[in-house]
């Protein structure tokens, strides 16, 4: 089975259980509140509550999940008591018990998001625990992105503060005129934020109107955010290394350079621009693998596809390809761009070397040369003005 990408994402930043596994239930009828607490307990930690006012009370002090509540009280009805946690408790997932058949007032209330869902009773224990289940599950993911969405917009603020302190080290250096293209540093990065942005907002705000989400369009979305996040940290880890003058710190593994490929396309596939593109992909089959950190190669290979998208027209080609040439694992991309002049073609893998492109920074092919070099790898350019260019990585096979 595969794995769930909401289990992934926690795991990644390591944001721990978001749920207490706590439901409270609501009943005037002391034998009916007995019945549904000894049904429960076994999976649940449970809150029994005789009143709406006894249930609000518990709310308030207790980090309650799932809210079960008969419909008619004395008091209160179920719907009104719902309304009234939702002063306290938005997010906890609501659950109607009920022997009565009002469809307007129940309409009503799923619609304006106070009910999760209504069971008639008699109560089945099978639906009981498969709604229990859904209930669960459905306040987990929200929980998660809105969790994740805050920790894009803390990363955001992180890039700032990053951008302000660069901000001060070009003017201390304002007389390189190479120093004076860090001012346009948050470009690339910025690009990158937005396309994270842009899919994690599509969810919250599908998530907010509708419940039940796609599950594989949720995994997918969820999964390249993910991989376009992890990317987006190697881009300012690279950078601080640079600024410092140290040397890059390698996690490495034996990786299938396809696969990193696969993924590196997945998070592309995002930009508008490279959609433009006619991309053609020819990944070479049974490669052996390659011991390498795959996520600063993922970086590496972002940058030399990205670069082929904004050296090309729209409906431009760009070919990506792999091979097995003399024990090397050979990774190519080349487009039929504008090219790169002759008299600079030696000079763009120098820091802050940056040619026609209005945000580039020229750090990239730097980064990318220490990156591919420090696994004892090379890489190379070959270009023709105005008929395009090609890129190579060649990495050190590794057999079994």
């Amino acid at each position: 089975m595969a794995p769930n990408p909401i289990d992934e994402l926690l795991k990644i930043h390591r944001l721990g259980n978001l749920i207490s596994n706590k439901v409270l239930i609501v009943d005037d009828d002391e034998e009916n509140l007995v019945v549904l607490e000894t049904a429960l307990e076994e999976k649940y930690r449970i809150y029994g509550a005789n009143s709406g006012a006894e249930a609000i009370e518990l709310l308030r002090k207790e980090d309650i999940d799932v809210i079960i509540s008969d419909q008619r009280m004395p008091e209160i009805t179920g719907v009104d008591l719902f309304r009234e946690s939702l002063k306290i408790k938005p997010d906890t997932v609501r659950i109607i018990l009920t022997a009565y058949s009002d469809t307007s007032a129940m309409l009503d209330a799923i619609n304006k998001g106070e009910v999760f869902r209504f069971l008639i009773k008699p109560w089945d224990r099978d639906a009981l625990f498969a709604t229990l289940e859904d209930a669960f599950d459905r306040l987990r993911t929200g929980r998660a992105i809105r969790r994740l969405v805050d920790i894009v917009n803390e990363k955001n603020t992180a890039l700032e503060k990053s951008y302000g302190e660069l901000k001060d080290t070009q003017e201390k250096l304002i007389q390189s005129e190479k120093l004076a293209a860090m001012g346009r540093l948050t470009g690339g990065i910025i690009h990158d934020l937005k396309n994270i942005m842009t899919g994690l907002l599509m969810i919250e705000e599908e998530f907010g109107t509708n419940g039940n989400i796609n599950k594989d369009e949720l995994k997918e979305i969820v999964l390249i955010g993910i991989a376009g996040m992890r990317n987006f940290a190697e881009t300012l880890k690279s950078i601080n290394h640079f600024l410092k003058r140290e040397e890059l710190l390698l996690e490495k593994s034996l990786i299938d350079l396809n696969g990193v490929v696969k993924n590196v396309l997945s998070i592309v596939r995002m930009d508008l621009e490279f959609r433009k593109r006619d991309v053609v992909v020819n990944l070479k089959a049974d490669l052996p693998p390659v011991f390498i950190d795959g996520n600063k190669i993922s970086q590496v290979i972002i940058n030399l596809v990205r670069n082929a998208v904004q050296a090309t027209q729209v409906y431009g080609k760009i070919e990506i390809t792999t091979g097995l040439y003399d024990s090397k694992i050979v990774f190519k991309v080349s487009d039929n761009g504008c090219g790169i002049p002759p008299e600079k073609l030696n000079l763009i893998f120098e820091p802050f070397a940056s040619f026609g492109k209005e945000d580039g920074i020229g750090l990239g092919l730097y980064i990318s040369k220490m990156i591919v070099e420090q696994h004892g790898g090379r890489i190379a350019c070959a270009s023709e003005q105005g008929k395009g260019t090609t890129f190579e990585i060649a990495l050190q096979a590794e057999r079994g």
